[in-house]
């Protein structure tokens, strides 16, 4: 009976999904934050319900497509015909690949995922780019909806810490367990996700977007500084998380934030100045709450893992992105073994660190391993083509429409913060509700591109060229 009840309340969502693909959106976000507890209370905690948003996804897609609405690439890179043939000769490797992964390991799961993991982008940003339809306010209700979620969410990392032993409390599989800098084994907390890593991803979006949102404001009035209290809300739990890399996806969207705030709106030096202080009083908040409260010897060794992000990072951003290569180009050839045959979730279907190596954690690594030399090259050229063509986007935006320019900068510097973390490991990556999140911010950035405007290159400067 709880079953058909399930199936009925999935059956009718789907319906809604399809009727109405832009609330779609709102219920696929929910359906991406209730899989995992979901998946915790099933029998045998199957796999599948980590795609189990893919189904609200879908019904979006194929609703949009029934009202006409035109869902490809080729509106949103306007006349960038470049990067439009780079990413169409991205997908083909992928399939050809994906091809290769069926072959050699006789696996059509293993070359599922290597689809989803690479190319479900392609389905999320044209629903996510349409979605606006030229009335942004849409995007910051689309934000401010994933924040109020997540805080929701994130308090299940709080009750974890607060030693409550729930099953919906537990990771997925064999519980991950690290060390603090003076040795002490720490028992990370992943609230009601399935793992640190994703409830640590999460709680670092959020708080990036919650400077976004406070930083975009016209504005700032006295309550919108409780931004800066959810953004510690936030942090902590990352901290109790274990997992370092995202406190340093917040510096570095704070650090692209103020450049571009400084570079394109000299004028907003304020706004920059505000940004560096919310980081900084976060941070000086943070120390002294965990110095003077009782509970700081429990706190305390997970605050000294966290801090220690900073003297580690440059380390391991260099043996993920160089140093590992030439073991991964060992194990897996110069042609690589194979799409999806690294990527997260594989080791449940023969995949996984024994096939393609340990060395392929970092996330250069794992596409070196799968797509090989050729795919990491044109990966390399495909994200200088999209660096390029998102600058063309806040050249743009500061040159015509002034009032959403803060919230261009954002989202560019959380895409970009999202792409260096990547480097250093790519297993958070492989999740459809991660790659979700990822691609709306994608999406909404491209549609701030004027329809109506060309951008080219003249004496190698940047200019905006009106086509109409």
């Amino acid at each position: 009976m709880e079953n058909l009840t399930f199936l009925v309340i999935v059956l009718f969502l789907v319906i809604v999904s399809f009727t109405n693909w832009r609330l779609g959106l709102f219920i696929t976000l929910i359906a991406g934050f209730i899989q995992d507890p979901m998946r915790k209370i099933l029998p045998g905690e199957p796999v599948y319900m980590v795609v189990f948003l893919g189904i609200f996804i879908a019904a979006s897609f194929a609703g949009a497509k029934v009202n006409n609405i035109s869902l490809n690439f080729r509106p949103m890179l306007g006349n960038n015909q470049s990067l439009n043939i780079t990413i169409l000769i991205f997908i083909s490797l992928v399939f050809i690949q994906s091809l290769v992964t069926v072959i050699t390991m006789n696996s059509i799961i293993l070359a599922g995922i290597g689809l989803m993991a690479y190319l479900s982008p392609l389905v999320i940003v044209p629903i996510a780019y349409r979605f606006s339809n030229d009335m942004h306010y849409k995007i910051i209700a689309f934000i401010k909806f994933y924040i109020a979620v997540s805080i929701l969410n994130t308090a299940g990392v709080y009750i974890s810490f607060l030693g409550y032993d729930w099953k919906i409390l537990e990771q997925v599989g064999v519980g991950l367990i690290a060390y603090s800098p003076m040795g002490e084994q720490l028992v990370l907390h992943c609230g009601f996700m399935r793992s640190p890593e994703v409830a640590a991803w999460h709680a670092g979006a959020s708080a990036c977007l919650v400077i976004l949102l406070f930083v975009s404001q016209k504005k700032i009035k006295m309550h919108n500084w409780f931004s800066i209290f959810l953004t510690i809300y936030f942090i902590t739990a990352i901290i109790l998380t274990g997992r370092r890399k995202m406190l340093g996806e917040i510096i570095l969207f704070i650090t692209f934030f103020s450049f571009f705030l400084f570079y394109f709106r000299r004028g907003t030096s304020r706004l920059a100045i505000i940004l560096l202080c919310c980081g900084i009083l976060a941070t000086l908040m943070g120390n002294q709450f965990l110095l003077e409260n009782d509970f700081s010897s429990g706190i305390l060794p997970y605050y000294q893992r966290g801090v220690s992000v900073g003297a580690d990072a440059a380390d391991r951003f260099h043996v993920m992105a160089f140093k590992a290569l030439k073991w991964v180009i060992i194990k897996n050839g110069f042609f690589g073994s194979g799409a999806g045959i690294g990527s997260q979730g594989a080791q449940h279907f023969g995949g996984g660190p024994n096939i393609v190596g340990a060395a392929a954690e970092g996330g250069i690594g794992k596409v070196t391993a799968e797509l090989g030399v050729p795919g990491t090259l044109l990966l390399f050229w495909m994200a200088y083509k999209l660096l390029q063509h998102l600058w063309f986007i806040m050249l743009q935006i500061n040159h015509q429409n002034k009032n959403y320019t803060l919230l261009v900068y954002g989202m560019v510097s959380f895409l970009l913060s999202n792409a260096i973390v990547f480097v250093t490991a790519h297993q958070v990556f492989g999740d459809l509700f991660v790659l979700f999140i990822i691609g709306t911010i994608f999406g909404f950035t491209f549609s701030f591109q004027n329809k109506q405007t060309g951008i080219t290159r003249k004496n190698n400067l940047t200019e905006i060229k009106i086509i109409s």
